[in-house]
């Protein structure tokens, strides 16, 4: 499926996550599903059994890919069903670019945010700590279980929504 051709699938997807996910920090299971749907009918029904191939492993891979980091404490589960529907509109030509890059999105978001609220210090010590803590037990640790003062929230969509565009965008960018 041509990298263009899904802007518009995307759009329609990402957009709706983006507000649901920024206004309330929620994204709607409906919208996940719904997306994860319309990228396996529309890659079906563009290329076949070939289509509906690419954009169910596209979909796993993204799946398998991001539910490490929702099971450690650093995705939300519509964070990941998110990337899960997305996998399956963008196919596996662009999944790992779109993971790579919303990693590297999230991480500019998080900067801006956490300097936005003077936290980059307390951050970076509570990550120090993940580090080190999962060291010595020999397992990752949950951010979630360093304590902290307040935490804030990142509206990942925003981060998902960026690597995907900038994935399909500038198709040059491959990790593979």
């Amino acid at each position: 499926m041509s990298a263009y051709f899904v802007l518009l699938p995307l759009a329609l997807l990402l957009l709706p996550a983006i507000y649901f996910d920024v206004s309330y920090y929620c994204i709607p299971n409906s919208l996940t599903l719904g997306g994860c749907i319309v990228g396996l009918l529309l890659s079906t029904w563009l290329s076949g059994w070939h289509g509906l191939e690419n954009s169910s492993l596209s979909l796993a891979a993204a799946f398998s890919t991001s539910i490490f980091f929702w099971r450690w404490g650093w995705l939300g589960a519509g964070d990941v069903k998110l990337l899960a529907a997305v996998g399956s509109v963008v196919g596996i030509p662009h999944v790992f670019a779109v993971l790579v890059l919303t990693a590297l999105s999230g991480m500019l978001l998080s900067i801006i945010v956490l300097a936005r609220h003077g936290q980059i210090r307390q951050t970076l010590s509570r990550i120090a700590a993940c580090i080190f803590v999962g060291m010595a037990q020999d397992a990752p640790v949950s951010y979630a279980l360093i304590p902290t003062t307040g935490r804030i929230r990142l509206p990942y969509a925003l981060a998902i929504a960026m690597g995907s565009f900038i994935s399909l965008l500038f198709p040059s960018i491959n990790f593979l």
